[in-house]
């Protein structure tokens, strides 16, 4: 019974592997679900999006978690470290597979292009994966300003209680090697 119990607690609240060694909630106390970011360090459009997916952790950091994950096969924590800084992330971080025994996070979530957004409940359920906005509407194509911005509206609608909006185009990036 103890074991089950357990289970089930592990099962609604996924830790990772933070930046600084330690295992951290996804979904922080009190926070009603988690934004993360999937990203490449050396991809243009991945860093390209940096100052927005500041904004947005900036805007709902009372209410979601934030994190970037890293998705470069063999990226140091040291380089990861230096990234975040770089790009001035206010959110947690982690490698794409923290522990050599943990599975790939692409793999666990279904990501195969950086920068992709994904919106967890506070359960851990994967409730939007999908692009942030539709500034990309083709690789080496972009538009001045995005006109739908999907994430924002897959977060408003999950904080509002409401049917949570499908994106309307897939990602636009960096194709991952390992998912």
């Amino acid at each position: 019974m103890i074991a089950q119990i357990a289970i089930a607690l592990t099962l609604a609240a996924p830790s990772w592997i933070g930046l600084d060694g330690r295992s951290k909630p996804v979904i922080g106390t009190g926070k009603k679900g988690a934004i993360v970011f999937f990203v490449l360090p050396d991809c243009p459009i991945a860093n390209g999006y940096a100052p927005e997916m500041e904004r947005i952790r900036a805007e709902y950091s009372g209410k979601l978690s934030s994190w970037k994950v890293y998705c470069e096969p063999g990226f140091l924590v040291k380089d990861a470290k230096n990234h975040v800084s770089e790009y001035k992330w206010g959110g947690q971080a982690t490698l794409n597979g923290p522990t050599p025994k943990s599975p790939a996070l692409t793999s666990t979530h279904k990501v195969s292009v950086a920068p992709t957004a994904v919106l967890f409940d506070s359960s851990g359920k994967v409730v939007y994966r999908g692009r942030i906005d539709d500034r990309y509407y083709a690789l080496g194509k972009q538009r001045p300003k995005a006109t739908r911005r999907d994430f924002r509206l897959a977060i408003e609608a999950f904080l509002a209680g409401k049917a949570i909006p499908k994106p309307l185009g897939d990602p636009i990036g960096c194709t991952l090697t390992e998912y």
